[in-house]
């Protein structure tokens, strides 16, 4: 279904929480077309506070937006800070606050890194210990999906596949460490300022191996190995999981996700794999 939106519409939803805003273009309104990915345009209030208004694009199955919805109600009843003042599923539109004084991961100066990686560890040790997960990841699904997907398919990405297939299978059987993750933790979806840890960006947010979240930030991050075991060790402080021999699974299914996107690009553009 494609969805329109309109400035006044925005304007509505925002008024009713006393957010009054400029015009930001000549017709003070706008269109957005719901397409296959996210669109956002940045506005302001009279009162100078920036705000991201995100237009919803497509989620992968079996995403949906009404269990972002449901994820991120309570997160804030957690009290966690996710930015989101407002999430309307039916006109397919998030508004975010904006605060000038948090800065992402990857914004951080290096001496600040190691400190950033403590707070993120400490917040996500917590997020992991919800249990309100409306939806899993199903990375097996996920895999097998991509792989038929990819024209001119090889026995080399087959074999591979099956490969990552026997590694996943092993990090799905590890049921005590199954716990509500966000499951595209980037660095740049981390915001920090003093003890403040705000995480956005929860679409994809459900039930994964504890160790996805862990391996896609430190990859996506660049972590030194050093910074990944003080990671680590905040986020495990008493040991009590084995996270060594699962960040090395999870990293090896992130690596091939990501071989997987790139062979679906070339095929996109008609680039002929080798057999």
């Amino acid at each position: 279904m494609t969805y329109l939106t309109t400035f006044h519409h925005i304007d509505e939803m925002l008024s009713a929480k006393g957010i009054v805003l400029k015009p930001f273009d000549s017709h003070s309104s706008f269109r957005f077309k719901g397409g296959a990915t996210n669109q956002y345009k940045q506005v302001e209030s009279l009162s100078g506070q920036a705000y991201l208004i995100r237009f919803n694009g497509k989620l992968w199955a079996p995403f949906t937006r009404q269990a972002e919805d449901y994820h991120l109600t309570r997160l804030a009843d957690k009290g966690v800070n996710t930015h989101v003042i407002t999430n309307n599923v039916g006109a397919d539109v998030q508004v975010c606050r904006a605060y000038p004084l948090h800065k992402t991961f990857s914004e951080a100066k290096p001496g600040a890194r190691k400190q950033g990686l403590v707070k993120i560890a400490n917040k996500m040790a917590l997020v992991h210990g919800f249990g309100f997960a409306e939806q899993s990841f199903d990375l097996s699904s996920n895999i097998l999906h991509n792989v038929s997907k990819i024209k001119g398919n090889n026995q080399m990405l087959t074999l591979m596949s099956q490969l990552v297939l026997k590694v996943v299978t092993r990090l799905a059987a590890d049921s005590d460490n199954q716990v509500f993750s966000h499951n595209d933790l980037l660095p740049n979806s981390v915001y920090m300022h003093e003890d403040d840890v705000a995480i956005v960006d929860w679409e994809y947010a459900g039930v994964n191996h504890r160790t996805y979240d862990l391996a896609l930030f430190s990859l996506k991050a660049k972590l030194t190995a050093n910074e990944e075991n003080c990671m680590l060790q905040a986020y495990d402080k008493d040991q009590s999981h084995d996270l060594s021999y699962s960040m090395l699974l999870a990293k090896l299914t992130i690596h091939f996700m990501a071989l997987m996107w790139q062979a679906k690009t070339w095929s996109k553009a008609g680039v002929q794999s080798s057999p």
